[in-house]
């Protein structure tokens, strides 16, 4: 199945689901204007086959049909196809997308999903159809998503089901199968010569692979030792039957079987199966293959009763034409009244052998069908211990398990030798193959101020789905100008926006507490750094009380004892110019210290004016007591200048702030005259 009315980029330039809305758009012509044409606008029924009867299906589940209160149909019939199956629902729309751009040469425009379209448009119905990507086996592309809130209120069938919604638990529904749905997916070869063991092997490993994800080595297992022949011979025909009811059961019957199970509990349900193939064609198709996918058809539409309509065979027996007649009534009694039985009992065309047929009701328990063929007659639990397999047991393996750490494509998992091509059915189809080509669309949520929607936001609670339910997580949302469209966008959109809530309200709380957290590490750091700054104040204090100190004790160590320290204060040129005269120092007994006021900054204190080097003496360091007593005498014999002393020394030790710090010291000694008769020392 090709149908762009599916096409998807995930944003609003192709958001999918509208060939959806193209019937929703028919049914509201129909709805206003069958009267015109003698119909009954309350008696609409809708009904498909294979692929049209899954979008009955997803018709019957959407809120947007079932908004009026006016019924957009009353009845419908699905025939061979079900929501269910895995091929009902596009597998990665996304991709699909993708895949077509790069078979038509428009995969420069992938990044931007509006050029992608515009591309797109621009070429031939033709190329299109031709360059359709190829889905993974047992999947589509081009088919209905679930993740469009404008078209589905929920993103699985299961839980659209469990909340009633649409028209699903409103309705009447009839539903129906054939023999050998799944004729088609065997080649001609293996049809008429049947299949060897190794080529049963690949057909079931590749149908484990891609429709499930949990234990598939179980599950293969158990398939294949379930369709086998234990009572009787196996050989290559054999073998072709039991895949072909494998094939048909997973794909086909236990999908549309489930749907009718869960809709029994709501209303009405009617079960048929179909075994029956016309005698004309018994050339084409071999007599073991009665009742393949679309068998019924030519019967439903009288075919028989005018001699062939196309593209239906041309001849057809009494008895056929008899089966025609038949089934027509059935279906138009069902449409009319919604039960196959009544009003009308007979027709003229069915003669002796179907009068007196009552079609049961499919109810939970008693599962009551009507089987047609050679001999219709109504039968119970149609295919029950098969069906059983696919609804019951294997829903039950596969299941992530108790351990949550282990990944779906870990061994416990996998099949035996996944990585082994050769022991696959069409390898290129695996589901692990189909992967996007480039870098998703960028999702747009859709915002609509004007919504207004009176329909029930459920819980949106994780559940297991079933086997044959094919979930790829896409973005998507609708935009299309119609009056139709525009009532379905209002209803979806108010989905959409009440679904998104909460997450936008988690974010935006997420968001205020990481603020929260910053303004205190902010506030932690700024209080650090102004107390980092007060203790380095503080010690700056302390470091130049130190050296007023150290000054201290040295001055009183002079007063006592011989000069052991060397003391050099340079002079720079301004110092020159302010200094004091001999004669105003108050006589030859005093030395007087030029008053200079402490420096207030470190950038005074590092200043060249003021020149303070303090050398370690005999007593401080021993080590070099010796060495400095010398340099000491030798200058101390010199003539000093009767101006100014200059007296040189090795520094050795470092001030408390390890740097050499400068400052001018004005003291007055009390005890000069000691010092003036060693030296006259002037310090300018």
């Amino acid at each position: 199945m090709f149908d762009l009315g599916f096409l998807s980029t995930g944003d609003r330039n192709a958001n999918g689901n509208q060939a959806l809305l193209d019937l929703l758009a028919v049914l509201t012509w129909i709805k206003d204007n069958i009267a015109s044409f003698d119909g009954d606008p309350n008696r609409v029924t809708l009904f498909g086959h294979g692929h049209g009867a899954a979008l009955v299906n997803f018709l019957m589940l959407s809120h947007v049909v079932s908004a009026d209160t006016d019924l957009k149909f009353h009845r419908a019939i699905l025939q061979s196809g079900s929501a269910f199956s895995s091929w009902a629902t596009s597998f990665d729309p996304v991709a699909c997308a993708q895949k077509l751009a790069g078979n038509v040469n428009c995969s420069e425009h992938l990044n931007k999903s509006i050029d992608l379209i515009q591309c797109l448009k621009n070429k031939t119905a033709n190329e299109l159809v031709k360059n359709a990507p190829i889905p993974p086996k047992y999947f589509s592309c081009f088919a209905p998503t679930l993740d469009n809130a404008a078209f589905f209120s929920e993103d699985s069938i299961e839980k659209l089901i469990s909340r009633k919604s649409g028209l699903f638990s409103k309705i009447k529904v009839m539903f129906g199968v054939t023999k050998n749905e799944a004729y088609a997916y065997l080649k001609q070869k293996e049809l008429e010569n049947g299949i060897s063991e190794f080529r049963k092997s690949q057909i079931i490993r590749t149908y484990v692979q891609n429709v499930y994800k949990y234990h598939r080595q179980k599950i293969f297992e158990i398939l294949d030792h379930q369709y086998s022949e234990w009572d009787r011979m196996q050989d290559d025909k054999t073998r072709r039957d039991n895949i072909m009811q494998l094939l048909s059961d997973g794909q086909y019957t236990a999908p549309l079987i489930e749907m009718a199970l869960q809709h029994s509990r709501y209303s009405d349900s009617y079960l048929y199966s179909f075994g029956y193939s016309t005698q004309s064609e018994s050339e084409e198709f071999p007599k073991w293959s009665s009742g393949i996918h679309g068998d019924e058809l030519p019967y439903i539409f009288g075919a028989p009763l005018v001699d062939g309509v196309s593209p239906f065979p041309s001849k057809y027996k009494k008895n056929e034409k008899e089966l025609s007649a038949f089934m027509m009534r059935m279906w138009t009694n069902f449409a009319k009244s919604g039960n196959p039985n009544y009003p009308m009992k007979t027709s003229p065309f069915e003669g002796s052998r179907y009068s007196g047929i009552e079609w049961p009701l499919y109810e939970k328990d008693r599962q009551m069908y009507l089987q047609i063929g050679r001999r219709t007659l109504s039968r119970d639990h149609y295919r029950g211990k098969q069906i059983a397999l696919w609804t019951d047991l294997i829903p039950k393996i596969n299941i992530e398990g108790s351990s949550q750490t282990i990944k779906p494509d870990s061994a416990e998992h996998n099949l035996i030798d996944p990585k082994n091509m050769s022991t696959f059915d069409e390898p290129n189809r695996l589901l692990t193959h189909f992967r996007r080509i480039g870098p998703p669309f960028k999702y747009v949520q859709p915002i609509n101020d004007d919504i207004k929607s009176s329909s029930h936001i459920s819980n949106k609670n994780t559940s297991t789905p079933r086997h044959w339910s094919s979930k790829i997580t896409t973005d998507d949302e609708y935009g299309v100008s119609s009056t139709v469209v525009n009532s379905a966008l209002e209803l979806g959109s108010a989905e959409n926006v009440t679904k998104n809530s909460v997450p936008l309200s988690i974010t935006v709380a997420i968001g205020c507490t990481l603020l929260f957290f910053n303004i205190l590490i902010f506030a932690g750091v700024y209080y650090q750094r102004e107390r980092i700054k007060k203790l380095k104040s503080g010690n700056s204090r302390q470091d130049i009380d130190g050296i007023n100190r150290t000054k201290q004790t040295d001055e009183k160590e002079i007063q006592g004892t011989k000069v052991h320290e060397t003391i050099t204060l340079i002079p720079s040129a301004d110092n020159q110019q302010n200094k004091v005269p001999p004669s105003t120092l108050g006589g030859s007994d005093d030395i007087l210290y030029n008053q200079v006021s402490l420096p207030h900054s470190r950038n005074e204190m590092l200043s060249d004016r003021y020149s303070y080097s303090p050398v370690p003496t005999s007593t401080s360091s021993p080590m070099h007591g010796h060495k400095h007593h010398q340099i000491v005498q030798s200058s101390l014999s010199q003539t000093p200048s009767p101006s100014s002393l200059k007296v040189t020394g090795e520094f050795k030790r470092r001030p408390p702030d390890s740097q050499t710090t400068s400052s001018n010291v004005t003291e007055r000694s009390n005890n000069s005259k000691k010092v003036s008769k060693q030296n006259a020392m002037t310090v300018v």
